[in-house]
């Protein structure tokens, strides 16, 4: 099995599609800020030339996450590259392959880790390559750069001590980590899916009406809107309870999705 996942992943990671979506995805979550640099720039010409200093970096992150609209299409991102490995098994004929080299169970086991692992990174690189760039052109989040009682975005959540550690790079790193869980669950919910409707633009579509529909829901009520996907991605909701909420959250959902995942398999796998 650790074989064949090694040649699933090193062709799954370096095949341009992947590629594609890391690189849309980092200049999609930069575009705002390059935009209104160069906006700035050309209405503010300088003698020493063109700046492109950021203010805070967390601030700076927020605004990759938010105003660009990455929060709502990263379930898409992460589903295209991980959620219709099942179906192209099953195009292709791969699945019955490997069934008969190993088993049911190693395929199943196989297919979730291989959606994880690039679901996962296709969103954690993005965000590690914008998390350096805001750090090399931003202000790092320091207490001495608190103005009129404001620091970032973090300031009101239970965040607020932990934005000043390491000038927000502990922070900062939490986000990337969440990055990775966050795309591994929505690339599995495709891949669930796929599993009841082996279709591959199903498993890809899937993951954004259930994120959509799911925010829709918990946003009318203020009591679970800690729950809400969307202040999950980025944790800047005042409403989240404690530190590790967001993790937790993510792990207990990530492990759902694996129970209803493999007993469906092992269903669907009975006449393979």
């Amino acid at each position: 099995m650790k074989q064949s996942l090694y040649i699933r992943l090193k062709s799954g990671i370096f095949r341009p599609l992947m590629f594609s979506c890391i690189t849309l995805t980092t200049l999609f979550m930069l575009r705002f800020f390059l935009a209104n640099k160069i906006l700035f720039n050309i209405k503010f010409p300088s003698n020493n030339g063109w700046s492109f200093t950021g203010g805070n970096v967390l601030d700076e992150l927020c605004h990759a996450f938010t105003l660009t609209g990455h929060c709502l299409y990263a379930p898409i991102i992460a589903a295209v590259v991980g959620a219709t490995s099942f179906v192209e098994d099953k195009v292709s004929g791969y699945i019955r392959s490997i069934i008969y080299r190993f088993s049911r169970r190693k395929y199943i086991r196989e297919n979730f880790l291989f959606s994880s692992i690039l679901g996962g990174m296709v969103l954690m690189i993005p965000c590690i390559i914008v998390t350096v760039f805001f750090f090399n052109v931003g202000t790092p989040c320091d207490r001495n750069n608190i103005v009129m009682n404001y620091c970032s975005t973090f300031d009101e959540t239970v965040y607020c001590n932990m934005q000043f550690i390491w000038g927000g790079r502990l922070l900062a790193g939490y986000i990337i980590i969440l990055q990775f869980l966050f795309g591994a669950l929505w690339s599995n919910i495709g891949l669930l899916v796929s599993v009841l409707l082996p279709n591959k633009y199903i498993a890809i579509s899937s993951p954004f009406i259930i994120y959509f529909f799911c925010h829709l829901v918990l946003y009318k009520t203020e009591y679970f809107l800690a729950f809400s996907p969307t202040n999950i991605i980025f944790p800047n909701y005042t409403g989240i309870p404690y530190i590790a909420f967001p993790f937790l959250y993510l792990c207990i959902l990530l492990l759902a999705v694996w129970i209803l995942y493999s007993r469906l398999m092992e269903v669907k796998l009975e006449d393979v």
